[in-house]
């Protein structure tokens, strides 16, 4: 994970106070976050930059391998810094995101897929929806174990 300017300057990234704020956010919040969480913790730093400058900062932090931009199927795009490969949890109610490691590698599993189906694999996305515990007490339904 970046997390420190010399990490941003072994890729050659200039780091302007929106795009280390950017960062700030992303490392912080440790989850995808959409364009308005964004701009919204960019406000609360009291950095006034407007939705040209944001989508530009985080399409070069795209370029430079540092940020990973993502579609959950929700009609907009969310970003977080690349790390070590994991999987996400998606509340239906309130579409809280979260992330999640396996301890389990898959590669072995698709290196098999792919040769019992002669396709061959470039990636995968693997996702799990449901309903959060802070949604499921809202709406009483029962927690499962």
């Amino acid at each position: 994970m970046i997390d420190d300017t010399q990490e941003l300057k072994s890729k050659n990234t200039r780091l302007t106070t929106t795009k280390k704020t950017i960062l700030t956010c992303l490392i912080e919040q440790k989850k995808p976050l959409d364009y308005r969480q964004i701009e919204s913790f960019l406000d609360s730093r009291g950095i006034k930059v407007n939705k040209t400058t944001i989508y530009r900062q985080l399409d070069q932090l795209q370029i430079k391998g540092i940020i990973q931009e993502l579609d959950f199927g929700e009609g907009k795009k969310r970003y977080e810094i690349i790390s070590k490969h994991h999987h996400h949890l998606i509340c239906t109610a309130c579409n809280k995101i979260e992330c999640v490691n396996f301890e389990e590698d898959f590669n072995s599993q698709e290196a098999e897929i792919s040769q019992y189906t002669n396709f061959r694999i470039t990636g995968h996305m693997f996702e799990f929806l449901g309903i959060c515990g802070k949604c499921q007490n809202k709406t009483g339904k029962i927690k499962h174990a």
